[in-house]
């Protein structure tokens, strides 16, 4: 059989259509914030990352 006959079925079943709300994200205080709050809204992320 070929392997790439092989390879599908097993990456189609790792990939997923995702979108931002299906996420949730550490807020200020600790607390986990669901996404999915923010759906119909414009949502401008922002990466504050430091060492």
């Amino acid at each position: 059989m070929n392997r790439l006959a092989l390879l599908l079925p097993a990456l189609t079943g790792m990939i997923s259509a995702q979108t931002i709300h299906n996420f949730k994200l550490r807020s200020i205080d600790g607390g986990e914030t669901p996404l999915a709050g923010y759906k119909g809204k414009v949502v401008l992320l922002v990466n504050t990352a430091s060492q």
